[in-house]
């Protein structure tokens, strides 16, 4: 890792990033068109170190003079008087000529910014402090939920990995802190912050304040907070998501959106959590592969948990014609659609997580093994409503359009290959 010192500006490369010689403050921004790479802020270094008259000494005065230079000088000012010696940008930090460099820091961006002393966030957008005893609808909060910072698919990693977080606005002054509250007191500010943090990026607000470990967040929950999230390069839109499900992947860019199925394939082949599979809320029709083309497939998902559930069982391996899974599924006859009331036929339910109703009560998220969307009224175990591909059924005791279970309707492993391209 290569850090940046906030008095000399001079790299140094360390193996042993956070330790007590060694914390560092680490930047979350939105990249501008003017932002100066490694190579232009070496020159820029130098330019005391050579003659006028030298060619790179002008090409690094005219480095001098960008905007993204300016930003790394005051991100170092800052970070000194914080008491910090040593700080990371990732516009400048990164040789990203090498490809094993860039590569390796992708893979360790997780890493890094959970191992920095304190995270700040430059809104460049954000020109006001707003009030913490303001309204929710108070302009100054409204333009701060609106900040570009929020859409961008990076800063997602880089809101949830560090252990503390400081907001500040584009002139650079401190518009709050989100970090673990040692205390049972927490300022108003502080307060307020995680809040509209939480409204902004549909993050529950203990994972915010660090009061839950993201941990106990089910896939489908992780997916839906980059749901609205863009990128530059359509790869970055699964590269940015390898720390949060801690997934190591080589990067190929030009391979498109081949990046977010090969993401779920590796997340496959380490998780049982079956809410990979509960985004069949949005389009279901559309797709033939039980995997999302994009995250914005789980908009609607963001309150999908793990399932409770200790008999479901995933034991899953990639094949050639698809996943090949052994799965404890239900099967069930049901009626394909209300304008087919008097065709039949069978499903595989799969009980792939669980709803929190507004009463506190749960529901079941069960997965269809069929292309179409399935209409059936069943009971639970529990008596509470089932879901089916995100839409809800309440069991009835009659009616055509409801199903009926099969004759034998316990759950039993089954052995499947299912469609994931």
């Amino acid at each position: 890792m290569r850090l940046l010192n906030t008095t000399t500006l001079k790299f140094k490369e360390t193996y042993t990033p956070g330790t007590q010689d060694m914390k560092y403050a680490i930047l979350s921004h939105r990249w501008g068109d003017d932002e100066v790479s490694y190579e232009d802020f070496v020159l820029a270094q130098q330019v005391d170190e050579y003659p006028d008259w030298w060619p790179p000494s002008e090409h690094g005065r005219r480095v001098k003079k960008r905007a993204g230079y300016k930003k790394i000088k005051k991100f170092c000012s800052v970070a000194q008087e914080l008491d910090y010696a040593w700080c990371w940008v990732d516009t400048c930090c990164i040789d990203k000529r090498s490809s094993a460099e860039l590569s390796e820091a992708i893979d360790s961006m997780w890493k890094w910014y959970g191992n920095a002393a304190i995270c700040l966030v430059y809104m460049s957008d954000v020109t006001t402090v707003p009030n913490p005893l303001a309204p929710e609808d108070d302009g100054a909060w409204s333009r701060f939920r609106a900040s570009s910072w929020f859409t961008r698919c990076w800063t997602l990693q880089e809101l949830l990995a560090p252990r503390r977080l400081i907001f500040m606005t584009a002139q650079w002054v401190k518009i709050g802190r989100i970090s673990k509250s040692r205390t049972s007191e927490v300022s108003v500010l502080s307060k307020t912050l995680a809040r509209e943090v939480a409204q902004a990026t549909r993050i529950p607000e203990p994972i915010l304040k660090r009061d839950t470990t993201i941990m106990t967040a089910s896939i489908a929950q992780k997916m839906s907070w980059a749901a609205g999230r863009q990128a530059t390069r359509e790869e970055d839109v699964a590269y940015s998501l390898l720390g949060l499900f801690d997934i190591n992947m080589p990067l190929l860019y030009g391979e498109g959106q081949k990046a977010f199925n090969r993401l779920q394939h590796e997340i496959l082949r380490q998780s049982s959590d079956l809410t990979i599979f509960a985004w069949g809320d949005v389009y279901p029709l559309l797709f033939r592969s039980l995997l999302a083309v994009r995250p914005w497939c789980f908009s609607f998902s963001g309150n999908v948990e793990k399932s409770t559930d200790t008999g479901v069982s995933l034991r899953s391996s990639i094949t050639n014609l698809g996943l090949e899974v052994t799965l404890d599924c239900e099967p069930v006859s049901y009626y394909p659609a209300r304008t087919e009331p008097d065709t039949q036929t069978t499903a595989l339910l799969i009980n792939a997580g669980r709803i929190k109703g507004v009463d506190g009560k749960y529901s079941d998220y069960a997965i269809a093994l069929k292309p179409e969307q399935v209409w059936v009224d069943r009971p639970t175990a529990s008596g509470a409503p089932i879901l089916i591909n995100g839409r809800t059924f309440e069991w009835q005791s009659g009616g055509k359009f409801a199903g009926e279970c099969s004759p034998n309707p316990r759950k039993e492993p089954y052995r499947l290959i299912l469609p994931i391209t």
